[in-house]
């Protein structure tokens, strides 16, 4: 399994947009920032055909493990929901994935076909 990270996304906008490097990863930086000011903030965010991510906050509770109380601490967690689009793609239901209409598309460079050739590497 191939991990895409940082350096995968800038390559692959020096490609896709002919933009030097500095540029590409630049706009990989202001995406990633702008994605984690916004979970920080409390905003749900939506990458369409991919899901939706969201911090919850969970309260703490004592609970009695091994004979002992424990205090868990309040703390918040991130939350991914998967769209239907990526739930087929990845439960191997390829066939299936082109009767979903997905959502429209707002300038990404990702379409359908790349995402299901990526999970089947």
């Amino acid at each position: 399994m191939k991990t895409i990270g940082k350096t995968l996304l800038t390559n692959r906008l020096e490609l896709e947009f002919s933009l030097s490097s500095q540029q590409a990863a630049s706009m990989v930086e202001t995406l990633m920032q702008t994605i984690q000011q916004a979970l920080i903030k409390g905003d749900k965010v939506t990458l369409p055909n991919i899901g939706t991510l969201q911090l919850r906050s969970r309260k703490s509770v004592t609970k009695i493990m091994f004979g002992k109380e424990v205090i868990i601490k309040d703390r918040r967690k991130l939350v991914v929901a998967m769209s239907r689009v990526l739930d087929v793609v990845v439960n191997n239901q390829i066939q299936a994935a082109d009767n979903v209409r997905p959502e429209p598309s707002r300038g990404s460079f990702l379409d359908l076909s790349e995402l299901k050739s990526i999970i089947k590497e």
